[in-house]
């Protein structure tokens, strides 16, 4: 008897854990920071003049971006990319800074993040981060 009732409260621990982990998941924020140190705030965004190298962080330390895109938009069209999906969490914008006007928006879409499965775990909204230009 003594088995049985361990064995279940066994389960039910690894499910209040699974369950647990899944709701921190799905709480899951991105932030971009300027050079690696301060925060850039998504609603004011960031000078034209100035295109820092950005760094994308998670709020959970467990996860990291592994690879993204980054596209620099104007009205509903993109003027200038990349050119490939970017590996690592940081990338310089400073190539843009010519092209950059005041109105238009980075747009990141995050395509590989180490601690999750993105396709499964992730929603769409936050896949997509928006930097909008001064």
């Amino acid at each position: 008897m003594k088995t049985f009732a361990a064995n279940c409260l066994l389960l039910l621990s690894v499910l209040l854990v699974s369950s647990f982990v899944y709701v921190i998941k799905d709480e899951i924020s991105f932030s971009v920071k300027i050079d690696g140190k301060e925060e850039v705030d998504l609603e004011k965004g960031i000078l034209s003049s100035n295109l820092p190298t950005i760094t994308i962080e998670a709020d959970d330390k467990g996860i990291s971006v592994k690879k993204f895109d980054i596209i620099l938009a104007r009205g509903s069209r993109p003027v200038k990319n990349s050119g490939k999906t970017i590996s690592g969490n940081e990338f310089d914008l400073s190539a843009y800074s010519v092209t950059a006007k005041s109105g238009d928006r980075i747009v990141i879409e995050l395509r590989e993040v180490n601690g999750i499965e993105i396709e499964e775990e992730l929603p769409d909204e936050k896949k997509l981060l928006t930097i909008p230009i001064r």
